[in-house]
């Protein structure tokens, strides 16, 4: 009757040892795959909707788990070539895990119907893409909002005339 209900505990203790085992190298690769992950974000900034004046931010977020230093900023034209901007970026800068820098970029505010691509370099030389949807959306608000005024259409209120006020 005991040798039925005995639990064989070396061979529990050898599978559960080799699962701690299994667990431990995959959360290892996985680190090691997202351990280096930069995200580049444009935003356009107005002094209010009517406003001609515009400002092109762009956001660098350090989403990974290691510390990156970004070394340049390129920018690919319509014209397909590819502009180094440097002025008044600070770079390099290094970015720790989570980190995040706003870099204002002039050239950015004044070309940007021109841009197609929008690219941060690190240390190693490894080229981090923007955002495409950042880059349409500040298309979107350029071409929409900046510096037109909307005339909304009449609500059907005619003033009437025979009223002094």
């Amino acid at each position: 009757m005991s040798q039925e209900n005995n639990i064989n505990w070396e061979a529990l203790a050898a599978i559960s040892t080799f699962l701690a085992v299994f667990v431990a190298l995959g959360l290892a690769v996985f680190q090691h795959f997202y351990q280096n992950r930069v995200r580049l974000r444009v935003h356009l900034a107005t002094q209010g909707r009517y406003s001609d004046e515009k400002k092109a931010i762009i956001v660098i977020s350090n989403i990974g788990l290691v510390s990156e230093t970004i070394t340049r900023l390129l920018i690919k034209t319509s014209q397909k070539e590819t502009i180094e901007l440097q002025q008044d970026l600070k770079l390099p800068q290094t970015l720790g895990p989570h980190d995040v820098i706003h870099l204002d970029c002039p050239y950015l505010a004044h070309n940007l119907k021109d841009v197609l691509e929008i690219h941060a370099e690190d240390s190693r030389g490894i080229r981090w893409e923007c955002n495409k949807d950042s880059i349409k959306n500040a298309m979107k608000i350029y071409n929409n909002f900046i510096g037109k005024r909307f005339v909304y259409p009449s609500m059907g209120d005619k003033p009437n005339e025979n009223d002094i006020s």
